[in-house]
């Protein structure tokens, strides 16, 4: 997996903690949710929703039986 923070978006964030127009306040809460960020995790998020996504497209189009919603502890599955 390539790094998801380099090139083009490492130069914009870099410029928009720079900027003069910018907060002190919103450059830190900038820094500090970038800290947070972890690729992988993002990662296998997107993928999950592709997933889901394209299970609901071949659902629709009637190519796989659609899933059956059903109640346990946690809730609908």
């Amino acid at each position: 997996m390539q790094n998801l923070f380099s090139g083009k978006e490492l130069v914009e964030r870099l410029r928009l903690i720079e900027s003069a127009y910018i907060s002190e306040e919103v450059k830190e809460k900038l820094r500090a949710k970038y800290e947070k960020l972890n690729p992988r995790e993002l990662y296998r998020e997107i993928k999950k929703y592709q997933r889901m996504l394209e299970r609901a497209y071949l659902e629709k189009k009637g190519l796989i039986p659609k899933r059956r919603l059903t109640v346990n502890r946690r809730g609908l599955k």
